[in-house]
């Protein structure tokens, strides 16, 4: 009888930590950069502000010509999360991904009390370019 106590108890304090953790920009970040890496954009779309929807529909109309033409393995991109600068309702989100240790920022914002990816066209665009075709010559 206890040890069926103990892991009820092991069971509901695990759901409930992981469930608080659901909310933080670590975790919203990595669920968004894993799909949007790995080209699953609609998945991404469930934590993206509405501009970083529009946006996405854009990459994902490039993204449908990219994928045959690519010898990159984009389903096995991984997202590693460096460190997470949080101020108020706004954080930025450093990572790195398993293909490519170049350090790279995703903006989020929090709305309605919900961490989103707010992917921008002036923020982000050269960062996406260049996951397209490389550096953009300036």
């Amino acid at each position: 009888m206890k040890n069926a106590i103990l892991k009820s108890l092991l069971v509901i304090t695990t759901f409930i930590f992981s469930s608080c953790n659901k909310g933080e920009p670590q975790v919203v970040a990595e669920k968004f950069l894993t799909n949007f890496y790995q080209m699953n954009y609609a998945e991404a779309k469930t934590v993206a502000t509405d501009k970083a929807k529009d946006i996405l529909v854009i990459v994902e109309k490039i993204s449908n010509n990219l994928q045959d033409s690519t010898d990159v393995d984009y389903k096995n991109i991984k997202v590693d999360i460096v460190k997470v600068e949080e101020e108020k309702d706004k954080a930025v989100v450093t990572y790195t991904l398993s293909n490519d240790p170049t350090e790279r920022h995703l903006n989020m914002v929090k709305e309605n009390g919900e961490w989103l990816a707010n992917l921008t066209k002036e923020d982000n665009m050269q960062e996406i370019q260049e996951e397209i075709d490389g550096p953009i010559e300036e």
